[in-house]
């Protein structure tokens, strides 16, 4: 049996209680039960909000929540953050596809990895082997080689950094790639 619960942050509230709670109610357990042993689900959805505004929504084929209910283990994850997140603000948006993720659940900080492929709002797609999302901060870093695709090129970069609410990307040591398909394993 597939599960699909989508949890949202409440206002001024934590993550983890709700998840827990969320996810011990989907099983159809207690929430004692669901904190005191790994859950292992499959098609969940998390919604992370600011206000009125979604800031990321992160869909995942399998996870695992530990019982410490702080991180969750994503696999086959599909990414929205920013403007392009349903209901996102405006400003900068990001939207991934990778095999791996964490998602924590307190600082909503998400790291993905494993071929991570993607595009931003203004229509520029990149592939990277991992990245960072920092929530506090509305920053996206990646510290691996990037390859980026743009109406001037195609680039490679030893890493990047975008800042969604200001829609400003950067790619640093940046060179022009000679018209290639982009692979990330080279």
């Amino acid at each position: 049996m597939a599960l699909n619960p989508m949890l949202r942050r409440p206002r001024g509230g934590h993550w983890r209680g709700g998840v827990a709670l969320a996810l011990a109610l989907a099983l159809g357990g207690t929430a004692a039960a669901a904190v005191s042993s790994e859950l292992r689900l499959q098609g969940l959805t998390f919604v992370s909000s600011a206000g009125d505004h979604n800031e990321l929504v992160l869909r995942a084929e399998r996870s695992v929540l530990p019982p410490s209910g702080e991180r969750v283990e994503l696999e086959g994850v599909h990414a929205r953050l920013g403007s392009l997140a349903p209901g996102g603000a405006s400003g900068g948006g990001l939207e991934l596809r990778c095999a791996r993720g964490v998602f924590d659940l307190e600082s909503r900080n998400f790291s993905a990895s494993g071929a991570v492929r993607g595009a931003i709002s203004d229509g520029r797609r990149f592939e990277t082997e991992r990245l960072r999302y920092h929530a506090s901060e509305g920053r996206v870093t990646g510290d691996a080689r990037v390859f980026v695709v743009e109406p001037g090129g195609r680039f490679e970069g030893s890493s990047f950094e975008y800042l969604l609410r200001e829609d400003d990307f950067q790619l640093r040591d940046a060179r022009l790639l000679p018209h290639e398909p982009l692979q990330v394993g080279r």
